[in-house]
């Protein structure tokens, strides 16, 4: 494992210097706890008070975990022959857990899925053609005629499409520049909403205030943030964040779609809004709160 990388990431997140660092995770490492730290162990950590040294704590193991799970990554990717200089140099650099997932999600060995059976059967290639965007002219029934077969079970030509068409929605799914895109667009525009859950309705609790809150997610103050996370811990709230006025889905048919005339237009088009909505929306969204957590918990260190 990389340590130093762990540690030069932490400085850089935390806007500590190495010796604070370094003298906190050694004390640490030996079975220091945060509050004995802060208060007897002030000379070999600068001052640090509890919160940073929980920070720095929490940042290590994250990196920590990041490092192992790039390790199990390549290594699985070298043995299986997959592994690329291109993807490798990707891999080694990335310093989120969620971006190096989507790396890794179209070499990830998969459960058996719709999409699946799909390939076991044979529809990989109409697929290909679906997300290629052509042909402009044809019969898309006469095209899905040669995938017809009884020994699969696929008896028509809307069942071959059907079953291209999950090939395709696991595809867009997973592709990285998607998600990063729409991360992107979540972080910048997403709406963050959170209500009282139904049991307390009408109860009065120190999170009112957020029973019936919505503000967009990059204007929420860092307060409001972690009162959210809390009231969501102690089960009095619960969040969700809205795409911007169906943006989410237009910028993936943006990125996918470039020929409207493609006779497969239609489907692609109703593979990219079940692959959003079925699959990336709430795993985005997840990942766009966390990071509005990671960024409330790092001024916290700061105004601290």
């Amino acid at each position: 494992m990389e340590f130093t990388k762990i540690i030069d990431n932490i400085i850089i997140d935390l806007s500590l210097d190495e010796f604070k660092v370094n003298g906190t995770l050694s004390l640490l490492a030996k079975g220091a706890t945060v509050p004995f730290i802060a208060r007897y162990r002030k000379e070999q950590t600068g001052g640090l008070d509890e919160v940073q040294i929980r920070a720095i704590s929490d940042k290590f193991a994250y990196y920590a975990e990041l490092e192992t799970r790039k390790l199990a990554i390549i290594k699985s990717l070298e043995s299986e022959n997959r592994m690329t200089d291109e993807l490798k140099k990707k891999l080694t650099e990335c310093k989120q857990k969620y971006l190096l997932e989507d790396l890794y999600a179209p070499y990830k060995p998969h459960v058996r899925t719709k999409a699946t059976i799909a390939r076991e059967n044979g529809l990989e290639p109409l697929a290909d053609l679906i997300l290629s965007k052509q042909p402009s002219e044809g019969n898309k029934k006469d095209i899905a005629a040669s995938y017809v077969n009884a020994f699969k079970e696929i008896l028509t030509c809307e069942a071959a499409i059907e079953g291209a068409l999950e090939i395709v929605i696991e595809r867009i799914s997973e592709d990285a520049d998607v998600r990063k895109r729409l991360r992107d667009l979540c972080r910048e525009k997403g709406v963050l909403i959170s209500k009282v859950i139904y049991e307390l309705a009408g109860t009065k609790t120190k999170y009112e205030s957020y029973y019936d809150f919505a503000q967009i997610l990059s204007k929420v103050p860092s307060h409001r943030i972690l009162a959210i996370r809390r009231g969501a811990r102690e089960k009095v709230l619960f969040w969700e964040i809205e795409p911007h006025n169906g943006e989410p889905v237009k910028l993936i048919e943006s990125l996918l779609v470039n020929n409207k005339h493609s006779i497969f237009y239609v489907e692609l088009l109703r593979a990219i809004d079940t692959a959003y909505n079925r699959t990336i929306r709430l795993s985005i969204a997840v990942e766009a709160f966390r990071f509005k957590i990671e960024e409330a918990e790092k001024e916290a260190i700061v105004v601290f």
